[in-house]
């Protein structure tokens, strides 16, 4: 399997699409804030010398921990409102920002998104050998966030139990419209190929969570990436009558049970 060079990626025609930038190259929602919930906690995480900022949503009773990305016009604060629905629950989630979002540094490009997981995981890692962590590790991708969650999926499986994705996609469907001329093309096919052969070699139990009214990123994306992944134990979970940006508010105790029984199966 060759390496994916997302650097391809990088233009600022596709960064302003794929991060939602004003005119002067800026995430829409950064300096979006709000106060940490009571038993949460802040975390920053270096990445290449520019800081991230992380939340850490414990559980008492945790005996599994979630490592989580979060959709395009989200920052990690936003999932405050989450943390009533999954502390119960017994998980824990560690929910990492990109750059220039939230209260992060930087500025985000495809590239750069998947190369601060890794930063993020090993961060993540640690903190759980330092405050002995659940049994069980995930990770996990809302929407935009399906690219880090499916790129640690495929490096860390040894060390991961399940890889969870919602309202996310395989991520190469519409590449092509961002590319021309002959030269291009061929770097093209050579990512998608790397790309593909990437998401092929991920073998761990696989959640799938998606609306069936998604107008966003289409149902079919869902089936797309449940087929091409390897793993043996897959779970595709649509929740009726709810859209891409609806599917917390009107499928929230199905999107719960969804989660508590994967993580208990697996």
């Amino acid at each position: 399997m060759g390496i994916p060079d997302y650097t391809l990626l990088d233009t600022p025609e596709i960064s302003s699409r794929m991060f939602q930038l004003d005119s002067d190259g800026i995430p829409s929602s950064f300096g979006r804030w709000e106060p940490l919930p009571e038993g949460a906690s802040s975390h920053v995480v270096n990445a290449a010398g520019v800081a991230l900022a992380c939340r850490l949503f414990p559980s008492k009773e945790s005996s599994s921990s979630i490592l989580f990305f979060h959709g395009n016009g989200e920052v990690v604060s936003d999932y405050n409102n989450i943390y009533p629905h999954i502390y119960p629950r017994g998980i824990s989630l560690f929910a990492a920002e990109y750059r220039g979002y939230g209260a992060s540094y930087g500025t985000p490009t495809y590239s750069t998104m998947i190369s601060d997981a890794h930063h993020v995981y090993r961060y993540f890692i640690e903190s759980l050998k330092q405050e002995s962590g659940g049994d069980k590790i995930f990770v996990m991708g809302r929407s935009l966030g399906a690219a880090a969650a499916l790129e640690l999926a495929a490096y860390y499986q040894d060390d991961l139990d399940g890889v969870i994705i919602e309202s996310g996609s395989a991520g190469m469907n519409g590449w092509d419209r961002w590319f021309r001329g002959s030269d291009e093309l061929e770097k093209l096919r050579n990512l998608q190929g790397n790309h593909r052969d990437k998401l092929k070699s991920i073998s761990i139990p696989l959640l799938t969570i998606h609306g069936d009214n998604d107008a966003m990123v289409p149902l079919e994306r869902a089936f797309e990436l449940h087929d091409m992944v390897a793993s043996e134990v897959k779970v595709l979970d649509i929740i009726p009558n709810v859209g891409h940006n609806t599917i917390f508010l009107y499928g929230m105790e199905t999107y719960m049970q969804s989660l508590e029984s994967f993580i208990n199966k697996v």
